[in-house]
């Protein structure tokens, strides 16, 4: 869940993003808190901000994010229609951009698509949702650097290959999708 608030410390509205579900294993645990840690180190233009986040007492996760005006790409653009050629590249550059940071602090998003990609009224473009992200190199969490053989993380139309073949991340998924 997703709710748009205002609260003290804050001029601006922010969102809360609530766990739909409590967590109840220690795996989930550690999913909700690696989004939440990554999230809370990034500072580029083009990735959602963090100011806050937690455990509330329900066993629901929450993070406090910037509150973003616009839409997901696929919800902003027509696909069934072409893009202006500076446009599409004024965006991948947007998001090349926000990527560059993630992988420069050892994450590798693993879902990137039009619908984690928020484009907010002036044109500025933001990489959302760090729910599939794990680290690599020297950055892995134990357990980290590995995807089981043949199960696929992320949107199946925008994965890599490699990454249903591969026991390692790289950098290069975030970039073929």
């Amino acid at each position: 869940w997703v709710y748009r608030c205002k609260t003290d410390g804050h001029a601006q509205p922010v969102d809360v993003r609530i766990s739909l579900d409590p967590v109840k294993a220690e795996d989930e645990a550690r999913r909700a808190l690696r989004e939440i840690t990554v999230l809370e180190e990034l500072t580029n233009a083009h990735v959602a901000r963090v100011f806050d986040s937690g455990m509330g007492p329900d066993d629901h996760w929450y993070i406090v994010l910037e509150a973003l005006e616009g839409a997901q790409l696929d919800h902003w653009h027509d696909f069934d229609r072409p893009m202006a050629a500076a446009q599409a590249v004024g965006l991948i550059h947007q998001a090349c951009l926000g990527l560059a940071e993630v992988h420069a602090r050892g994450v590798v998003h693993r879902d990137l698509k039009p619908g984690n990609l928020w484009v907010e009224p002036n044109g500025n473009l933001k990489i959302i949702d760090f729910a599939s992200a794990r680290g690599f190199g020297e950055h892995a969490l134990a357990g980290d650097n590995v995807t089981t053989q043949h199960v696929l993380v992320g949107t199946p139309q925008y994965a890599p290959p490699e990454q249903v073949y591969s026991s390692t991340l790289t950098t290069a998924s975030d970039v073929y999708s």
